[in-house]
């Protein structure tokens, strides 16, 4: 929604990080990356040192994978690049995402989940995220080649099974 304040329009890097989370917002994500170019260097080295592989696309893309991606979950979740505060923060805008369809439909409404989405035109579709389970919090990355309405149907069935899984583990 970031695109329908119109040119001029003024945020801190903390708010433009907020609708990137929440709202999975693109032009605050562009805004971001192109306000922090040569300001902020991407170490790769770190990446690759934090148990994540990745590999560039044709177009220098940047291709993550589902286990990648729940590594810097996990970090998040235990503050290993950040402070506490901080990582604690990023996951709670992540809880707030306006985007119900997909994990979040996996589970209770009372269970908190800490989410981010991702679509790729039409062909790919992900959703990964940590879910507050009482005594048993879990992390769960699906990504999909598929249409975004099949692809919401496939991730919700994935997530819920997963929980009825897990939280039956408890009982």
């Amino acid at each position: 929604t970031l695109y329908q304040k119109g040119a001029g329009y003024s945020l801190t890097y903390r708010e433009a990080a907020r609708l990137t989370m929440i709202e999975s917002d693109n032009t605050a994500y562009a805004a971001i990356l192109y306000s922090t170019q040569g300001l902020v260097p991407v170490n790769e080295n770190s990446i690759a040192a934090s148990d994540v592989s990745f590999s560039r696309d044709n177009d220098k893309e940047i291709v993550i994978s589902a286990r990648a991606y729940t590594s810097f979950l996990k970090c998040l979740y235990f503050g290993c690049f950040l402070n506490y505060d901080h990582s604690q923060e990023i996951l709670g805008f992540l809880s707030q995402s306006i985007y119900t369809e997909r994990l979040r439909a996996g589970v209770p409404e009372s269970i908190l989940v800490a989410h981010k989405i991702g679509t790729f035109s039409d062909k790919t579709q992900s959703d990964c995220g940590i879910v507050y389970l009482e005594k048993r919090n879990y992390a769960l990355c699906v990504m999909l080649n598929d249409t975004e309405q099949n692809g919401d149907g496939h991730i919700q069935a994935i997530s819920k099974q997963t929980y009825e899984f897990v939280s039956g583990i408890l009982q």
